[in-house]
C-alpha cells in the first residue's frame, strides 16, 4: 500500500510512516494542506492519513477540496480532537474513517486496510479469484 501522510508534527509523521513501513508499506509525508494536495493530486496513492490541525489549513477543508476535485483516494482522518461533533464534521466532509490519538499501530494499519478494501468494492477480507483466495486480514 502506498499512503500520503499530511501531518505537520515532525515525530508523529515519522512514526506514522515508520509504522507503515514496518508492515511492509511505502509512505511519502506533507507538512501542509497546499503541499498535502499537491502530492495527493500529482501522486496515485491507496489511501492518505490526513491531520484537522495543518499550520496552513485544516484537514476537513483539505478533505473537502480532495472530493471536490474528484479526487477519490480511501481518507483516514488522525486527530487528538475526541468529540462526536468533530468526527461526525470530518465524515462528512469526505473522510472515509476517523482515528483519535494517540491510538495503537496495529489499529491505524487494520483501520487503513478496512477503508481501502472497501474503496476497491470488497466487503470481505478474503478476495477470492477462481482458485486463488487472497486474506486481507494478516
Amino acid at each position: 500500500m502506498n499512503v500520503l501522510i499530511v501531518e505537520d508534527d515532525p515525530i508523529i509523521s515519522k512514526s506514522l510512516s515508520m509504522a507503515l513501513s514496518d508492515e511492509g508499506h511505502f509512505s511519502d509525508i506533507c507538512g501542509t494542506a497546499e503541499d498535502g494536495l499537491i502530492a495527493a493530486t500529482d501522486n496515485s496513492y491507496d489511501a492518505i492519513i490526513l491531520d484537522i490541525n495543518l499550520p496552513d489549513s485544516d484537514g476537513i477543508r483539505l478533505s473537502k477540496t480532495l472530493r471536490c476535485d474528484k479526487i477519490d483516494t480511501p481518507v483516514l482522518i488522525v486527530s487528538g480532537r475526541t468529540s462526536t461533533t468533530d468526527k461526525v464534521v470530518a465524515l462528512r466532509s469526505g473522510a472515509d474513517g476517523y482515528l483519535t490519538k494517540p491510538f495503537d499501530r496495529q489499529e491505524l494499519v487494520a483501520n487503513l486496510t478496512a477503508i481501502v478494501r472497501r474503496h476497491n468494492g470488497h466487503s470481505d477480507s478474503v478476495i477470492s479469484t477462481g482458485p486463488i483466495a487472497i486474506n486481507l486480514s494478516t
